[in-house]
C-alpha cells in the first residue's frame, strides 16, 4: 500500500528547505489564510500560519467553568510534575497535534499543532498551521517562540505520542527539543487510573461524553480521517475541509484543559466530585499508592456504604483491612476481614485463620476460618495447603487423632 510520505512526494511536496513546490489546483476569491481565519508570521525560514483566539474567562464547557482555578498543588501529588517546586497556572501550557499519520516514525509529520494557555486571567488557543510541509522549519522555529514562557506541558497520550514525535521533528530539523527539561503531564494516565473501573473506553471523546459531559457539534470528524484531509487539502489546494481539522485540535485543547481543572477538583475533595462507586474506589487506590492512607480509607469508606458489585465489594473491603492491618489495627481489619469472609471470601477466611493462629492464639477460631476457607476455594493446589494449615490447627489444638 502507498504510504502517506510517497502520496506527499507524489504531489511535489517534498520536505527539504529548499523545495517551494505547491499544488494550487481550487480556485476561489478567497485565500487559505481568510478562510481558515489565519494570521501570518515571518521568521528567518520562512512564512508561518496560525489561528489565535482568546476564550471567555467565564466559558462554561460541560460541567467545567474556566474561571475556575485548577489546584496545581493536589495535582501535583499525583503528576509529579514539578519534583514539589511551585508552579504557577501561567507556566502550563495544553498541546496537541494532528499529523500526516497515526501511528509516529519518522514520516509523520505534525502539520497542525494547538496550544492553549492562561494569561492575563484569560485562556488562549494557538493553532500553527504548516501550510506546505517545506515550510516545517519556519513552524517550529515559531513554535519554540511561542512556548518560552512555559515550564510545563499537558497532553492526551502525548508521552506515547506527541511529545515523541515533536522531539523527532527537531532533531531532523538540527533543533534543540525545547520540551527535554520540561515537566509533563499526560492526562490519559490519570483517565486510566481513574475511570477504568466504570469506562470501557478512556478516550478523549469519552471523557468528553461521560465525565465532562460535552457534546460536540456537527462540525466534528473522527480523528482518523484527519490525515487524509490534509493530503486532500495539498492535492487541491481547497481549505474548506480543514475547518473541521481545526474545530477538532480546538475541541481536544478546550477539553484538554478542562480535564485538567477538573481533575484538580478531584484531587482536593474526591468525595464531592466523585459520584459513581466505582470512581470512589479508583481514586481511593489512587491515593493509597501516593501514600494519602486517611483519604484513601474514607472513600474506601464512601464506596462501601454507597453500594458495590460484589467483586468489587470484597477486594475494596480486603484493601480497606489491608491499611488497618499495617497500622496495627486489629480490630478494625477483623472486622472488615469478616464481612468478606460472610461473601465466601477465601483471602479473608485465611487472614482471619492467620490473625487468630498467630496474634490470639486461639485455635478454635482459626479452625473454623480454615474450614471455611477449604468450603469457599476452588483452587485445588489452595485446597491442599489449606488442608496442611487445617491439621496443624488440629494438632495446637490437642483435636488430632
Amino acid at each position: 500500500m502507498e504510504s502517506l510520505s510517497d502520496r506527499l512526494k507524489s504531489l511535489g511536496m517534498h520536505l527539504g528547505m529548499n523545495q517551494t513546490n505547491k499544488i494550487t489546483a481550487w480556485e476561489n476569491s478567497l485565500s487559505f489564510e481568510e478562510v481558515l481565519d489565519l494570521q501570518k508570521d515571518v521568521n528567518l525560514y520562512g512564512e508561518n500560519y496560525y489561528h489565535h483566539e482568546i476564550i471567555d474567562s467565564d466559558y462554561q464547557h460541560g460541567i467545567i467553568n474556566f474561571s475556575d482555578e485548577p489546584d496545581l498543588h493536589s495535582l501535583n501529588l499525583w503528576s509529579k510534575i514539578s519534583d514539589g517546586k511551585t508552579f504557577s497556572k501561567e507556566s502550563v501550557v495544553f498541546l496537541d497535534c494532528e499529523t500526516t499519520g497515526l501511528s509516529g516514525g519518522t514520516g509523520t509529520i505534525p502539520f497542525l499543532i494547538g496550544l492553549g494557555f492562561w494569561k492575563d486571567q484569560q485562556f488562549h488557543l494557538y493553532q500553527l498551521f504548516l501550510h506546505q510541509p517545506n515550510a516545517e522549519l519556519a513552524l517550529l522555529t515559531f513554535l519554540s517562540e511561542v512556548l518560552t514562557p512555559f515550564q510545563v506541558v499537558i497532553t492526551f497520550n502525548g508521552k506515547s505520542f506527541d511529545i515523541p514525535l515533536l522531539h523527532t521533528r527537531f532533531v531532523l530539523n538540527f533543533m534543540e527539543d525545547v520540551f527535554s527539561t520540561w515537566g509533563h503531564v499526560d492526562m490519559l494516565h490519570f483517565a486510566r487510573r481513574l475511570w477504568r473501573l466504570r469506562l470501557s473506553s478512556r478516550s478523549l471523546g469519552s471523557i468528553e461524553k461521560e465525565i465532562l459531559k460535552i457534546t460536540r457539534t456537527d462540525d466534528e470528524i473522527p480523528g482518523w480521517m484527519v490525515p487524509e484531509m490534509y493530503v486532500d487539502y495539498l492535492r487541491s489546494g481547497d481549505p474548506n475541509p480543514l475547518k473541521g481539522v481545526f474545530y477538532h485540535n480546538k475541541m481536544d485543547i478546550v477539553s484538554l484543559a478542562a480535564l485538567f481543572i477538573h481533575a484538580g477538583k478531584i484531587m482536593t475533595n474526591p468525595i464531592q466530585w466523585l459520584d459513581d462507586s466505582l470512581d470512589v474506589i479508583s481514586a481511593g487506590r489512587l491515593f493509597e499508592e501516593l501514600g494519602q492512607v486517611d483519604t484513601s480509607l474514607s472513600l474506601y469508606k464512601a464506596a462501601i456504604n454507597q453500594g458495590l458489585p460484589l467483586p468489587f465489594y470484597l477486594d475494596t473491603l480486603k484493601r480497606y483491612a489491608n491499611i488497618y492491618r499495617k497500622q496495627q489495627n486489629w480490630f478494625r481489619a477483623v472486622q472488615l476481614w469478616v464481612m468478606a469472609a460472610e461473601n465466601d471470601d477465601v483471602d479473608s477466611c485465611v487472614s482471619l485463620a492467620k490473625y487468630y493462629e498467630h496474634r490470639e492464639k486461639d485455635y478454635a477460631s482459626a479452625l473454623h476460618y480454615t474450614e471455611m476457607a477449604i468450603r469457599c476455594c476452588v483452587d485445588s493446589a489452595e485446597v491442599q495447603r489449606l488442608k496442611k494449615r487445617l491439621h496443624r490447627l488440629l494438632l495446637l489444638s490437642g483435636f488430632a487423632k
